[in-house]
């Protein structure tokens, strides 16, 4: 019945938009019919998709201790405090390190993150150069912390390329973020293989 009502709903502004040349704003549009929760994603010079912008932080060891799957198309800025107060919730240990790319650059949250303990925030990029003074910026443990960031990338790489995290099956807010995180649970279990084996030979 609710995907009736939502094809009455598309079909109602489609013939707005037509007849009337009336615009709603995203945010009052039904975007897909599969999934009426699902947000237009547009980042960088990327196309544009229907679908879900999932969050994830890596731990030192390659694991991910958070994940987060936000409604609509929210800015990365936004998100950030959100991934380190889960990773204190499910731990209980605040990192000591966060290193993001530019997406993240906040004064916001570069102070609350502060506030909670994270002893050491690194932004990659032009934004984040801003918030620091120069001496930060080219402290060596800064430097270090921009490096290991192309960590995350080749965690998101295995997790689209070998756990389908780019591909869904379900609908909903709920269950996109319940079937990402089965999907994180057996990149976990391969992780700890891995780890093992690596602990072994050494």
């Amino acid at each position: 019945m609710q995907d009736v009502c939502d094809a009455c709903a598309v079909f109602h502004y489609a013939e707005e938009r037509i007849f009337e040349d009336k615009v709603r704003p995203a945010a009052e549009k039904l975007l897909s019919l599969a999934d009426g929760e699902a947000a237009y994603i547009e980042k960088g010079g990327r196309e544009a998709v229907i679908g879900y912008k999932p969050q994830l932080a890596r731990s030192a060891q390659g694991f991910v201790p958070a994940l987060i799957v936000p409604e609509g198309n929210a800015a990365d800025s936004t998100q950030l405090v959100p991934l380190v107060q889960q990773i204190q919730e499910r731990t209980g240990i605040t990192p000591h390190d966060v290193s993001t790319d530019d997406g993240y650059t906040s004064q916001q949250g570069r102070d609350a993150l502060l506030a909670t303990g994270v002893e050491q925030i690194s932004f990659s990029g032009s934004k984040g150069k801003k918030l620091l003074s120069e001496e930060e910026w080219n402290d060596p443990a800064y430097v270090a912390a921009r490096r290991q960031r192309s960590a995350i990338e080749s965690l998101i790489s295995v997790l689209k390329h070998v756990f389908s995290f780019g591909h869904l099956r379900r609908r909903g807010r709920e269950e996109v973020y319940a079937e990402l995180l089965e999907k994180v649970i057996a990149y976990h279990f391969s992780r700890m293989l891995l780890v093992r084996q690596q602990k072994a030979a050494a």
